[in-house]
């Protein structure tokens, strides 16, 4: 029975003195309390010794402690004595908690932690340190932190040491050996270990920054090469942004234009084009935008002082790591000496012609002059007869359309390239010689799609005409002349096609060669100033004959976007 209750924890529990004064335990407490305080009470009881221990009840956490009263040597009552803890349990478990945490942060951090204390002595540290630097628990604990460092970075970690041990914390990069004796490049924190305001210790957390700043030492290398080919190219270079400003151009882009960097930066790049070439500079930039190359592209662009200089240039796109468009690099190569060394060499390939020509006039002149001087002799004789005359005049007419021919090979021509529809210029020709098949028996099939080139227009037709021409003599007794042009978006091609008698294979690895024909009066220069013609336009002529099946003449020609930018 319960004598006397009161303090102020009987209200914490929903309990009063006259609730509990006079009452049996059992008339007070519900029986799950009941249950776990009985076996105590009995125990002290039968004991006569004093017992503590902790519990809750209603959600109150206290201290109990339980003191017998003796008479006569026997535990004559009891006195129980109750304590709330609710705070100080609270408090346990939060510290329980952040200790949980701090542990949880050490042994998973990737960082390298060391606790070190204030004698330098290391006391711990988390598994990062073993694993990654390769040393076991043996190796690091109670040695000196120094011991670490390369002598080179002794110094900074002792005065860094310092610093925290005064109470600051402190950053710097040194150089570590692991376990391996290899060394590392890390970037240390120090920390002070701070306990009712002195410090006891320092935490030194490490991140081995070698790979990353191996890389940026890389970086650099590569940035000053860079920068060093950028300045000191050959070939000039400009960077743009995506809508084709200039962001930067090198010395040598100076020097071929004669603008300098600083009148530039900021201006679109079309003041090296005129009005006429804009257009085309936006196709450019278009297809450079779409992640394409532009590549070995030969055009005429305009300095400062408006001279106009030839040059082959590269675009290329500058991407970004996730792909996207942050610039375009334009590398620029001028052509002039290039141009001036082409020209030397076409004129030492004429020279060289001209000489071979040379030989093979006078040969052929030698012949229809002494047919004259026989002829002349025997006018003497029979000056009524003028059939002689006749073949003079043929001679004469043979030598005047040999010189014709060799002078047009020989002397250097003006031509005027300009853009040309190759369809009407064809189907023009086509029309021109029509008559001619008509009169021979000759059907045309004719087949065209559209093709623009930039050319001499009066030379291409002579070229097309000396071809259809030289097929029309193929075919004396009738035939087809089939004629096509082809756009496969890089070059036109046009096939001129007999079904002639063709020419024999010994004769065809002579075409091309001076006063070389298969035609009785041919002269074979036509097939070479046809040649020439079109190698001055970039373009090439082929001829595939058969015997008994006829002959068929390619002319291939770069398309005008193509040729002139």
């Amino acid at each position: 029975m319960i004598k006397l209750a009161s303090g102020k924890m009987l209200s914490r529990l929903d309990l009063t003195p006259q609730r509990m004064n006079g009452k049996r335990i059992e008339e007070v407490f519900d029986r799950v309390h009941l249950k776990k305080i009985r076996p105590k009470l009995e125990a002290v009881w039968a004991k006569g010794e004093e017992y503590t221990y902790e519990d809750a009840y209603k959600g109150l956490e206290y201290l109990a402690s339980i003191v017998p009263v003796k008479k006569d040597g026997k535990v004559a009552e009891v006195i129980c004595s109750i304590s709330d803890i609710s705070l100080m349990k609270d408090i346990q478990r939060q510290l329980a908690e952040s200790e949980e945490k701090y542990k949880s942060i050490v042994k998973y951090s990737p960082d390298h932690i060391l606790m070190v204390d204030t004698y330098g002595f290391i006391q711990s540290v988390n598994p990062a340190v073993y694993e990654h630097w390769g040393y076991g628990f043996s190796d690091l604990v109670n040695r000196h932190y120094t011991s670490l460092f390369a002598e080179e970075s002794q110094e900074d970690a002792v005065k860094n040491f310092q610093i925290a041990l005064n109470g600051t914390s402190s950053r710097y990069l040194a150089i570590v050996r692991d376990g391996k004796g290899k060394e590392r490049r890390v970037t240390i924190t120090n920390i002070p270990i701070r306990v009712r305001g002195q410090v006891i210790g320092i935490y030194g957390f490490g991140q081995d920054v070698t790979e990353k700043l191996n890389m940026e030492d890389e970086l650099m290398e590569a940035k000053e090469l860079l920068e060093a080919y950028f300045e000191h190219s050959g070939d000039g270079i400009v960077l743009l942004d995506p809508t084709g400003r200039v962001l930067k151009v090198n010395q040598r882009f100076e020097d071929m234009f004669g603008w300098t960097n600083e009148e530039i930066v900021g201006d679109v790049v079309t003041f090296l084009h005129r009005s006429d070439q804009y257009h085309q500079f936006q196709k450019n930039l278009e297809v450079v935008k779409a992640g394409k190359r532009i590549k070995d592209q030969e055009a005429l662009r305009y300095r400062k002082d408006q001279t106009s200089i030839e040059i082959s240039f590269n675009m290329n796109p500058i991407l970004n790591n996730e792909g996207s468009l942050i610039g375009i690099s334009a590398i620029i190569r001028d052509l002039s000496e290039k141009k001036h060394h082409e020209n030397l060499l076409k004129k030492s390939e004429q020279l060289a012609m001209i000489g071979q020509l040379a030989a093979g006039v006078a040969h052929e002149i030698r012949n229809p002059l002494t047919t004259l001087k026989g002829f002349l002799q025997l006018m003497d004789e029979r000056k009524e007869d003028d059939f002689y005359l006749t073949v003079i005049k043929g001679e004469l007419d043979r030598i005047e359309i040999i010189t014709n021919e060799f002078l047009a090979l020989a002397r250097p021509r003006a031509v005027q390239f300009s853009l040309t529809s190759l369809t009407r210029l064809l189907t023009s020709s086509v029309d021109f010689i029509k008559m001619e098949c008509l009169k021979q028996g000759v059907d045309v099939r004719f087949a065209v799609e559209e093709a623009q080139v930039y050319c001499d227009s009066n030379q291409m037709k002579q070229v097309i005409l000396n071809v259809m021409k030289n097929a029309l003599e193929a075919m004396q007794d009738g035939g087809l002349l089939n004629v096509q042009l082809e756009n496969d978006g890089h070059h036109a091609k046009i096939s001129i096609q007999d079904n002639g008698s063709g020419i024999p294979p010994e004769r065809m690895k002579h075409l091309g060669e001076p006063f070389y024909s298969t035609k009785e009066k041919g002269t074979g220069l036509g097939l070479m100033i046809c040649q020439k013609i079109i190698k001055e336009h970039n373009g090439s002529l082929s001829i595939q004959s058969n015997v008994e099946e006829g002959t068929s003449v390619d002319i291939l020609l770069p398309l005008a976007s193509l040729t002139h930018q």
